[in-house]
């Protein structure tokens, strides 16, 4: 074969293979992501199983399909990066519902107990009540004041059965 039909096929190929990454990528990427160095050790669904001695609730890994009625708790656990003053962080949140059908935002920053930098975890949840039949999804943001930094975690779910009055 002729060396100039080789080097043609060779960019032809690396230029389809260029444009079906670029066509897939967007398709699969993780849309979980941590910016400004923070970062997480993982995330997941829960729901409360009562409240502790502390007046938090109790919490248990579900998901990702729920009863109806059923209050949807999303947590992320093992927030790290975070700058501190006195090992305190000061964060904010941010919960979205079905693209923006909810939002809730704490009011200023939460003063959180962060040695090193580091939260166990933080949740955010929508009430049952609120939630129809059918697929959904949340998203909760963690923005550390001081640093600037942020994390955003995605995830769906689906509620199953009928709406409980």
């Amino acid at each position: 074969m002729d060396t100039k039909l080789l080097i043609l096929i060779a960019v032809i190929t690396i230029i389809l293979v260029g444009a079906l990454i670029l066509l897939v990528l967007p398709a699969t990427t993780i849309t979980t992501y941590a910016s400004y160095g923070l970062d997480y050790e993982g995330y997941s669904l829960a729901i409360s199983t009562g409240v502790g001695a502390d007046g938090q609730p109790m919490l248990e890994t579900s998901g990702p399909s729920f009863d109806s009625g059923e209050d949807v708790y999303l947590v992320i656990y093992g927030i790290s990066g975070l700058q501190t003053e006195n090992d305190v962080a000061k964060i904010t949140m941010e919960m979205d519902l079905d693209g923006g059908a909810k939002t809730l935002s704490t009011d200023g920053s939460i003063d959180y107990p962060a040695a090193g930098g580091y939260i166990d975890n933080v949740y955010s949840y929508v009430e049952g009540s609120e939630l129809q039949p059918g697929k959904h999804s949340i998203s909760l943001t963690v923005a550390d004041t001081f640093g600037g930094g942020y994390i955003t975690v995605n995830a769906e779910f689906t509620v199953v059965g009928p709406l409980k009055s």
